[in-house]
């Protein structure tokens, strides 16, 4: 009887001091919430302040910085669509990868084969993904009919998505490890999310899709371990005219 209550004493003392942490934490949390609103808030004032100390002239300025700024990102997404992007581009020639090297800043090819259902399931997710990102121009190429190419970047499997930007490969996405390893379950988030990792060759800010932890350090651990070719370093347009010789 005694040792129940000694063991019933301590267990009210540990519920008590875990009551008391608890209430501790609790509240950390609602000052940490707090000072965060605090400063939200105080932003937002010091913007409005600004906003209420301009005149006519101030606003009159404001408003036409927007509008050039606003013109000009029109300009260029009509620049984009002029040179192909916006939607999934047949390249029919080695010559012709090279030269959307040179005219996009930002470019993924897919290297693919006809008779592969896997890359006719890619093929439609990067048209959906060349229409939400126009800043990227997306193209494919029939790997079969480029061996100059599939050998000097070491293009090895099917598909394969080569990022480039500035003219420099990036990175090559191979197979789907990568990508969640299931064709039929990749969506267009998961793409531009994998794709958006590397040098922003397709811009993405947001957070990453949901999936378990394990497959996340799997696909880091691929992202890490991939390598293809260079564009730069590797390959250059006048190399193709000796292959072909």
């Amino acid at each position: 009887l005694t040792k129940f209550k000694l063991h019933s004493t301590n267990t009210t003392c540990y519920i008590k001091m875990n009551a008391g942490v608890e209430q501790m934490i609790m509240q950390q949390v609602s000052n940490q919430v707090l000072e965060t609103l605090e400063a939200e808030e105080a932003r937002v004032d010091e913007q409005i302040r600004k906003f209420d100390e301009m005149d006519d002239d101030d606003i009159e300025r404001l408003r036409e910085r927007r509008r050039r700024q606003l013109m000009r990102q029109q300009q260029k997404r009509q620049e984009w669509r002029a040179a192909g992007h916006g939607s999934l581009n047949e390249l029919s020639s080695q010559q012709e990868f090279f030269e959307a090297t040179k005219t996009s800043e930002r470019l993924i090819v897919h290297f693919y084969r006809n008779s592969n259902e896997t890359c006719e399931v890619m093929d439609a997710r990067l048209r959906e993904l060349a229409q939400a990102h126009l800043e990227t121009r997306i193209c494919r190429i029939d790997a079969e009919k480029a061996p100059f190419l599939c050998e000097r970047l070491n293009i090895w499997m099917l598909p394969t998505l080569l990022l480039v930007k500035n003219s420099q490969t990036i990175h090559g996405i191979v197979g789907l490890d990568e990508l969640g390893g299931d064709i039929n379950m990749l969506s267009v988030r998961m793409l531009e999310y994998v794709i958006g990792q590397y040098e922003q060759v397709v811009q993405y800010e947001g957070p990453p899709p949901d999936a378990p932890q394990e497959d996340r350090q799997r696909m880091n651990r691929v992202r890490k371990g991939a390598r293809v070719g260079n564009v730069r370093e590797g390959i250059h347009d006048d190399d193709l005219d000796d292959w072909e010789d």
